[in-house]
């Protein structure tokens, strides 16, 4: 691709309408075993199943098991202002004198960490854990809160089926869980593992724990839709062509009757979609990270470059370009928190509000198809987000 002329800045687009279209899919799909149909469009029809993928023994054993010990940071905060601050977000003054009573005489000064007796955990009303685990994923410090787990609607029982959880504990989880945006949470893992009577059942809540949600999507040619509208779209106007001899291979009413996204899309997100980064992969200090995962997306082999932060901007700035319009397929959208100053993250752009990303650099983290609500729930739980959608320069 020739190079153009370099912009200045990346000015953030606000596309707040895409989010709450991406919101309504989402909440069709919420449940583990139910499929979505996306609205037809230029892509076609795109039926989402959403699934999790557990994470591999060897990556989940190189985490500890937390401490049964619950603990809240609020590393800005001072202890007056930490008082004010529990009793604003809806904890029952009893519940916050027997939490900064057991907190504050462990801590002299600043930055000021709780810890909450167990009863409190338990007790806090929904709406007080939604608002308070709110302010909590602010802070990088609260990992737990910042990413939770995402529980679906409905029958919880076959979310945790094969997962060996006792009735008991699988109560707790619903009793404990909390509404963050659209999705239901939970953040209270060492509260769970009180419940557990062997450290075999804790990695099995370790395990369970670190599910990450992801989808597989099958696209659908519409009856009435034209051919070429859709090719073009899948080949990124036929600049993209590596999917073109599979689309080839099928008439009309084998597109019709659909064909799985991942042999459409280019070769490195086709390759490592719904895997771990291998070992191998941070020989040189640093494993994929998000940016690497969007800016490799149009590529035949991946640069691991792109890892570094500094070669992401550089590569953002030389050959893409910021627009004002809905996203569409291969585009890069760039998330970022405005109330914190938590590291941004991308995405390579798909359909229907659906992005290819690795959402963190940690080995525990698989590349994966997510909703746009997801990454901006996954990015502290606030809404507000801004995001950047960037589009290659085309060439001459």
């Amino acid at each position: 691709m020739t190079k153009r002329k370099q912009f200045q800045s990346c000015p953030l687009i606000s596309i707040g309408f895409f989010l709450i279209a991406a919101q309504s899919c989402f909440a069709q799909a919420a449940e583990s075993t139910l499929k979505s149909l996306s609205t037809p469009s230029e892509w076609g029809q795109i039926e989402w199943t959403p699934f999790y993928l557990e994470v591999p023994e060897d990556i989940l054993r190189l985490s500890s098991i937390p401490s049964e010990t619950t603990i809240w940071h609020l590393p800005d905060r001072s202890a007056d202002e930490i008082e004010d601050l529990l009793l604003e977000l809806g904890m029952a003054q009893d519940a916050v004198e027997q939490t900064l009573a057991a907190s504050l005489p462990y801590q002299l000064n600043p930055p000021y960490r709780l810890f909450p007796p167990r009863e409190v955990v338990l007790s806090l009303p929904s709406e007080a854990r939604s608002k308070l685990y709110a302010v909590l994923a602010r802070y990088p410090e609260n990992a737990m809160h910042r990413q939770p787990t995402v529980l679906p609607e409905g029958d919880l029982a076959r979310f945790f089926a094969g997962t060996d959880l006792s009735p008991e504990q699988m109560k707790l989880i619903a009793q404990l869980s909390y509404e963050r945006l659209s999705q239901r949470c939970f953040a209270d893992l060492p509260a769970l593992l009180w419940t557990t009577k062997s450290e075999a059942e804790e990695w099995n809540l370790l395990r369970m724990m670190t599910r990450v949600r992801t989808y597989l999507g099958r696209v659908r040619l519409m009856p009435e839709q034209d051919l070429g509208s859709f090719v073009d779209y899948w080949t990124w106007d036929f600049r993209q062509t590596d999917g073109v001899p599979f689309l080839d291979t099928f008439t009309r009413d084998g597109l019709a009757e659909g064909i799985d996204l991942t042999e459409i899309l280019p070769p490195v997100p086709r390759k490592f979609v719904y895997t771990f980064p291998r070992e191998e992969m941070g020989a040189e200090g640093a494993f994929p990270d998000s940016y690497w995962a969007a800016l490799n997306f149009f590529l035949y082999l991946p640069r691991d470059e792109f890892s570094d932060s500094a070669e992401a901007a550089a590569e953002l700035e030389q050959w893409y370009e910021p627009v004002d319009q809905p996203p569409r397929y291969g585009d890069v959208l760039i998330f970022r928190p405005t109330d914190s100053e938590r590291a941004t993250v991308a995405s390579a752009y798909l359909a229907d509000g659906m992005v290819y990303t690795k959402p963190s650099r940690a080995r525990r983290f698989p590349f994966v198809l997510m909703r746009i609500e997801e990454l901006v729930n996954q990015l502290g739980g606030t809404d507000e987000v801004s995001i950047s959608v960037f589009r290659q320069r085309e060439g001459p």
